[in-house]
């Protein structure tokens, strides 16, 4: 059960929830995933070091693996963790592993929905969603999967509780 869920409101029902593009972030994951299973496979080469450098060096090897290996699980959790939800009464974006960010934003305080793209984004098909509400307030969806597609049924959701 996800963060959102666990924190719904009496009649609340999520419509809508938005995906972090898989193209922002595995790349990274796999390539430091890789690189610490390579670094991590130099301290199980087969033999015993003739010298204290081959030593210090089979430990480099294993130490530098280890810690490759976690920075590459730890941006998984870290962009597995993200939540972005559209409610029947809010918009919430939630981020964090153990200690946790939360903005949301009240349907009826929606002023505007807009959509900001890179060059990339655009041949990826990935982009920003901004909820921009009375005042400041600002709820960002970073790097959406099919932005114009939540966008266009967020629109839907806001023109429905609006008439």
């Amino acid at each position: 059960m996800s963060f959102v869920e666990r924190h719904l409101a009496e009649g609340e029902e999520i419509l809508l929830s938005g995906k972090v593009c898989k193209w922002i972030y595995m790349p990274m994951v796999t390539i430091f995933c890789i690189v610490g299973l390579v670094g991590f496979g130099g301290y199980l080469k087969i033999g015993i070091p003739s010298s204290w450098w081959q030593t210090f060096e089979r430990i480099e090897f294993a130490v530098g693996g280890i810690v490759f290996f976690l920075i590459g699980v730890y941006n998984y959790f870290k962009y597995a963790c993200i939540e972005m939800v559209v409610t029947n009464k809010r918009v919430v974006y939630k981020s964090g592993i153990l200690a946790s960010t939360t903005n949301e934003l009240r349907l009826e305080k929606i002023e505007g929905v807009s959509v900001e793209r890179s060059f990339t984004g655009a041949i990826i098909g990935y982009g920003n969603i901004l909820f921009s509400g009375v005042g400041a307030a600002t709820v960002v969806f970073p790097n959406v999967a099919d932005p114009m597609t939540i966008k266009t049924a967020v629109d839907g959701i806001l023109d429905k509780n609006k008439a």
